[in-house]
């Protein structure tokens, strides 16, 4: 059955300050209205192979932007429970995620190309800002599907791809395989690949309009 989406309130701009690596930095976001489109759906699978489609009460919290002073930055984080995601300035890629769950919390911040060092840990805060964000002047718009056995955060991979080329790719549905693999999965990328895009062509094609589809799972999973 289809469950009505409820609205939470999330303010559309936001700018957060910070100490990282000694230096004080300020991200000033803007909330992702494109991440999800207004269809977007979920698909589960019950252990006889039963589908079972909903429309998730989706706590949107997912914002966008840049590092002031900082012309190559690049900022995709979410705010459900204190920051975590993913921030780049002009020298240097970072993960980010929280320490007590809250959002003027303690945070962890790793440098993203050296996961092996130990975390730096910042004070944040934050405030409401009210300055408009320019907005491009050509958009390209896809609709993206994701299949995920592992329930995975993908909007990393879409700044750093689709940003910079000035493509907009949105979310219009998630298919879980909750309780087992639907193609096999191993540790050849390209068998992987050709069973999924198979499986697309058979399955997910006919029941969800969409033009690209990604396939996630962990390293772990397949025993890498």
């Amino acid at each position: 059955h289809t469950v009505r989406k409820r609205h939470h309130f999330r303010p559309e701009t936001i700018k957060y300050g910070m100490k990282v690596g000694g230096k004080d930095i300020e991200m000033h976001l803007e909330k992702n209205n494109e991440l999800f489109t207004r269809d977007y759906s979920e698909t589960y699978y019950l252990e006889d192979g039963r589908q079972t489609t909903r429309a998730p009460d989706i706590d949107h919290c997912y914002y966008h932007g840049t590092i002031v002073n900082h012309s190559e930055s690049a900022v995709s984080i979410s705010t459900c429970d204190g920051l975590r995601g993913y921030f780049k300035t002009s020298a240097q890629s970072y993960l980010i995620e929280p320490l007590s769950g809250e959002d003027e919390g303690d945070h962890a911040v790793f440098k993203y190309d050296e996961h092996k060092n130990k975390p730096m840990v910042c004070g944040v805060t934050n405030t409401t800002w009210s300055s408009d964000f320019e907005p491009p002047t050509r958009r390209r718009r896809s609709r993206s599907s994701v299949t995920s056995p592992p329930r995975k955060n993908s909007s990393r991979c879409r700044l750093q791809v689709y940003k910079p080329l000035n493509t907009f790719v949105s979310l219009v549905g998630l298919d879980v395989w909750s309780s087992r693999d639907l193609i096999s999965v191993s540790s050849s990328a390209d068998a992987s690949l050709d069973a999924f895009i198979n499986w697309r062509k058979t399955e997910l094609v006919k029941r969800t309009k969409h033009d690209i589809a990604y396939l996630i799972r962990s390293l772990t999973a397949l025993h890498l």
